[in-house]
């Protein structure tokens, strides 16, 4: 009877340490891979863009008689910053998805702390990456929807010139092509910032070797 009531004890207790040993850590790296991955397409996303500045300037203030090859240009610049912003949306999807699913299992994991200190320190720990993460995600789509409207002149910029490639075509669009090029340089003030913050935070989630090796 003592060892029947002994066995059942010990399973009780290897439940127990079983349900506290939680692969939660693996879902903290993949929101770290994530974060790293989104900044570094916002940095692949800033040669297009500067790409994009150089054509508009040139249009603005070194018009050639060969206006099809710098038009050309432009057209291309546009392009390739289109599909990067494309790839940036895309990661930041994820590491939405990630973060969220992460915070989510963090917020399960907590209710099976019985020691109070370590339940309230993790707790505090978890409030305290979770606003940065809110924030960090603000902060892009609000960078975002100023793209929206950039994205959108440089696009009209595209059909009126490739409609009335002429001197007098481009006359009629200088006003929006000197705002385009004001707003190209904050919006990569803004981008480099905002790579910077995602690389930051994602470093700070990394778990180490070290850490991983001992936790499995």
């Amino acid at each position: 009877m003592k060892t029947h009531t002994s066995l059942i004890l010990l399973a009780a207790v290897a439940a127990l340490l079983t349900g506290c040993s939680t692969l939660g850590y693996k879902k903290a790296q993949d929101t770290s891979s994530s974060l790293r991955e989104t900044a570094q397409s916002i940095d692949d996303s800033i040669p297009p863009l500067d790409a994009v500045l150089v054509a508009l300037d040139n249009l603005v203030k070194t018009p050639n008689q060969n206006l099809i090859d710098q038009y050309q240009s432009y057209r291309s610049a546009l392009a390739n910053l289109g599909s990067s912003i494309g790839t940036i949306n895309s990661r930041a999807q994820d590491m939405q998805l990630l973060g969220d699913a992460y915070f989510l299992n963090w917020e399960g994991e907590l209710a099976k702390i019985q020691n109070y200190e370590i339940a309230t320190d993790s707790r505090d720990r978890k409030t305290l990456v979770s606003k940065k993460f809110s924030a960090l995600s603000e902060k892009y789509v609000s960078l975002n929807k100023s793209l929206t409207p950039f994205m959108s002149d440089l696009t009209d910029i595209r059909t009126a010139l490739g409609t009335d490639l002429t001197e007098k075509g481009l006359k009629s669009v200088e006003g929006v092509l000197k705002k385009s090029t004001r707003e190209g340089a904050r919006i990569r003030d803004s981008l480099t910032n905002l790579s910077a913050d995602f690389r930051n935070l994602g470093m700070e989630m990394e778990s180490s070797s070290s850490v991983a090796d001992t936790a499995r």
